[in-house]
């Protein structure tokens, strides 16, 4: 009967025990695992059809968690600029106390923004510009009807510097103008509350800063956010700077600064360069201080990534640990002719192993070529989820080195583990026994 290597010229029977009987030392240990790889090479594509079984779930389980985890890049990123960019701000500045009472009294906190200080902040490294704001609470009547409402005020042009996507947040209507500062932006639950129509009038009212009570008619120009939001959003309203300061009687004063950034990776030198330029009897703040739901989302999400990563792998590795097991009871004969004729065991273990992770490196390989294919054109195109009644999320996937690399070493190390059990088995096979086929 002919071997089964002399079907393969490029490695000979004499060859092959040669190299599993070479002490690994030296240059020798180089031409043994060269060798080696080049006879795992040869066993795999012994049973082609098995072998692409096997690296097949190794390739779409490497697929699907790189394309997951481009597209969970994506919308982290998109959720994080439609924070920064729609709504907070990149930083923020307050005078010092005001997060400790801006549910309480916000306006007690209100300071003059001259523009002395608003010169010393533009002028701090990658600041692209500052807006003013005022926030503070009011009730709006229409209709014979009063809702209350959580204000937040600015100057239409500093604002879409600073937060260019706050443009995005009208659902109807037309977005703030300074040729009309008496216009309004109600969130739609808040609109519909008061059954309001364009056209109808209304008034804002609230308590200035001296606590006296004041009034100011409005026009609706459209509406914003979402709408059908709960809880506070359905309260919320967007008006002009210019309008407020006359409502509130502020002259000059606002309850806080927001910055812009021309790239968040200098956020954190930033925040202490604005600490130094406003000095001690502010606080500033960052994107991530005033929203840390969104970091605690980010830090679900990356949980269940995680588990997906568990679920994915394990299966894709099951399958190489039942290849090698079924390739390894095959070639009982096989290997106890190689142990009989002097081959080590720690040769024969390697030589599994290494069919193993050969097995799995194409697989991974494969995949991994596919998915950033696909991320690649993802990030081309963009996905862009438009909401029912406005606001869109612009997610762009992506992937970095670090993330393909870290997925490449949990496959070779996984297939490593994986073959462990089958390699052992084998390396520790009766030479007379295996020749009898018996595995024992």
């Amino acid at each position: 009967m002919t071997p089964w290597w002399s079907h393969h010229p490029p490695v000979k029977a004499a060859h092959t025990i040669a190299l599993l009987s070479l002490p690994w030392t030296g240059t020798t240990a180089v031409n043994v695992l060269l060798q080696s790889l080049q006879l795992a090479y040869r066993n795999v594509t012994r049973n082609r059809r098995r072998s692409v079984l096997a690296a097949s779930a190794v390739f779409f389980g490497v697929f699907a968690l790189l394309t997951i985890r481009g597209v969970l890049n994506g919308v982290q990123l998109a959720q994080r600029l439609a924070m920064v960019e729609r709504y907070t701000g990149a930083l923020q500045v307050h005078k010092k106390g005001y997060m400790a009472q801006v549910l309480g009294s916000p306006m007690r906190f209100a300071f003059v923004a001259d523009e002395a200080l608003l010169a010393r902040l533009s002028a701090v490294p990658h600041v692209t510009g500052v807006t003013r704001r005022l926030v503070f609470g009011g009730m709006l009547n229409a209709n014979d009807t009063n809702a209350m409402a959580l204000i937040t005020a600015f100057d239409p042009d500093a604002e879409f510097k600073v937060c260019p996507r706050r443009r995005e947040d009208v659902s109807t209507g037309s977005t703030l103008s300074a040729q009309e500062p008496n216009g309004l932006l109600p969130a739609a639950a808040l609109v519909r509350r008061l059954n309001w129509k364009p056209g109808q009038p209304a008034a804002l009212l609230t308590n200035d800063v001296d606590g006296v009570f004041n009034a100011l008619d409005v026009t609706l120009r459209g509406t914003s956010g979402l709408p059908n939001v709960p809880g506070v959003e359905a309260r919320t309203m967007m008006m002009t700077l210019a309008a407020a300061q006359q409502l509130l009687r502020t002259d000059n004063r606002v309850t806080e600064l927001a910055l812009g950034l021309d790239d968040q990776k200098h956020l954190r030198a930033v925040e202490a360069a604005v600490r130094v330029a406003v000095g001690p009897d502010y606080e500033v703040h960052t994107w991530e201080d005033l929203a840390p739901q969104l970091l605690q989302e980010e830090h679900n999400q990356e949980i269940i990534f995680g588990v997906f990563v568990g679920i994915f792998i394990l299966a894709a590795l099951l399958g190489i640990t039942n290849t090698m097991l079924v390739n390894m009871l095959e070639r009982i004969r096989e290997i106890g002719t190689m142990l009989a004729i002097g081959a080590r065991r720690k040769r024969i273990l390697t030589l599994f192993i290494l069919e193993g992770l050969l097995l799995a490196l194409l697989g991974c390989f494969a995949g991994m070529a596919v998915a950033l294919s696909l991320v690649a054109w993802l990030h081309h195109v963009g996905i862009h989820l438009k909401f029912i009644g406005g606001g869109i999320l612009h997610i762009y996937p992506f992937t970095n080195p670090l993330q393909a690399g870290a997925l490449t070493v949990l496959c070779g190390v996984g297939a490593v583990v994986a073959s462990y059990f089958p390699a052992s088995r084998a390396s520790r096979m009766s030479p007379v026994r295996a020749l009898m086929g018996n595995e024992g």
